[in-house]
């Protein structure tokens, strides 16, 4: 455009130039030789020879035509300006609009799979919460703040219209699926730790009172281990063995029990058997209130004169203690536990 300006100042220059109002004598044609006649005789007038010439000035028809082609040509690109604005306006919006779109588009994915985490990690809170009792926690206020966190309602994931794409509300909800996604996570972290202190809490009573009260010491061992690597499995595989070997000795300590009674009540019987007098074999004859025999002793007075001799008395049956349940944590011994003969 400021090109086609230059060309037109130079035309206009070139236009003046043409027309100046000096007049021009180019196109006057020679004047003709005049004949030799005699001379006119003055009659005392002046005369102008040119009087009957007629002077045509030069119409600048190619400048005309410049001039006009470039008003025309800058009349034409004003117009062609114009709607070349109004065109890379529209198709710029056109572009922003597009733009706005794929980025609402895409911060809508982002969102949504934001949105699918969430509803995982209240689904994991949920079954946690149900699945631990408070007696199973050091600190039960973990478990009230994750029942809490997992109790929130989940709101609804912004939508992209084609008129309006908000792309900064739906990022903005993205934001806060993922927010609350942490703070979940960070609760069942707490009440996970919580479940684990209160399992080693139970581990180390367990090992402590199980002391002497095992059939095999290395299960002790073992669950102290667990216990400093603070491995939740380890240390319930552990305290499950603790208890079993617990359970065998006192299967083994009851059944050494019995059987020194029932040694017990065998040697009472043979003692009461050996303790018996014998009669010698002779015969026994009752007259009056005298007994005569071969018998050493004589009994007199109101009786019938019978010698009775006593029955070894039956050895009394050892009662069967009652088999206790094996206890998921023995409790702190105290005294003795039943005397173990040997």
């Amino acid at each position: 455009m400021r090109e086609a300006l230059d060309d037109a100042d130079d035309d206009f220059a070139a236009l003046e130039q043409v027309a100046d109002t000096e007049p021009s004598t180019m196109d006057i044609p020679p004047l003709s030789e005049p004949a030799e006649t005699e001379p006119p005789m003055d009659d005392g007038t002046d005369t102008d020879p040119f009087a009957d010439v007629r002077v045509r000035r030069a119409i600048p028809w190619k400048a005309i035509g410049i001039t006009v082609a470039a008003l025309l040509a800058v009349g034409l690109m004003a117009g062609g300006g114009v709607m070349l604005a109004r065109h890379h306006g529209e198709e710029t919006a056109r572009r922003t609009l597009a733009q706005a779109t794929a980025d609402c588009r895409q911060a809508h994915d982002t969102a949504g799979r934001q949105r699918d985490a969430l509803e995982q990690a209240v689904e994991k809170a949920r079954r946690l919460t149900s699945a631990t009792g408070k007696d199973q926690v050091t600190d039960q206020s973990t478990l009230d703040a994750l029942d809490k966190l997992a109790g929130k309602a989940i709101p609804k994931l912004p939508s992209c219209p084609a008129s309006d794409p908000d792309t900064g509300r739906v990022s903005t909800a993205g934001k806060e699926y993922k927010r609350r996604t942490q703070a979940l996570r960070d609760a069942m972290d707490k009440v996970n730790r919580s479940i684990l202190d209160k399992t080693v809490k139970d581990a180390k009573k367990l090992h402590d009172e199980s002391a002497g009260k095992v059939a095999d010491e290395s299960t002790r061992t073992d669950l102290a281990k667990a216990m400093e690597s603070r491995d939740a499995d380890a240390i319930r595989k552990a305290m499950d063995k603790v208890n079993r070997s617990i359970k065998a000795k006192q299967d083994d300590d009851k059944a050494k029990e019995e059987e020194a009674q029932a040694q017990a009540a065998q040697q009472q019987a043979r003692q009461s058997q050996q303790s018996v007098p014998s009669t010698g074999g002779q015969t026994t004859r009752r007259s009056g209130g005298s007994t005569y025999g071969g018998t050493t002793g004589r009994t007199y007075g109101g009786t019938t004169g019978r010698t009775t001799t006593p029955a070894p008395s039956a050895p009394s049956t050892p009662s069967t203690p009652t088999p206790q349940p094996a206890p998921s944590t023995p409790s702190k011994p105290s005294g003795t536990d039943g005397a173990t003969v040997g």
